[in-house]
């Protein structure tokens, strides 16, 4: 899973479109790992929408922690199914909140 991936600071750059992996430079890499490890591991992973716009569907995901929450989203090249957006945001909803699953 690329989640487990980039917060081992170990991307498989085959995965992602050119534009993305030369965007997705070490110290960024190494910027998400740290926020990643920083919260532990996971309580719940749930995907919150999906949508479709210039040749990229985009999946959200609400992911809980017990040190707090993110929302990441992954945005899909249609034409070649390689990654072509990840963006990790720290949310300040309780993991416990509606629309969170903490179950594990």
């Amino acid at each position: 899973m690329l989640f487990d991936r980039i917060a081992a600071n170990d991307v498989d750059r085959q995965l992602l479109t050119p534009q993305f992996s030369s965007e997705l430079s070490p110290a960024i890499l190494a910027t998400l790992a740290r926020t990643i490890a920083g919260l532990g591991k996971p309580a719940g992973f749930v995907q919150r929408g999906k949508h479709a716009s210039d040749g990229v569907t985009t999946y959200d995901f609400a992911v809980t922690f017990a040190a707090g929450a993110l929302t990441i989203t992954i945005g899909i090249d249609d034409a070649s199914d390689l990654i072509a957006r990840y963006y990790l945001r720290r949310t300040t909803t309780s993991p416990n909140s509606s629309g969170y699953d903490s179950r594990g």
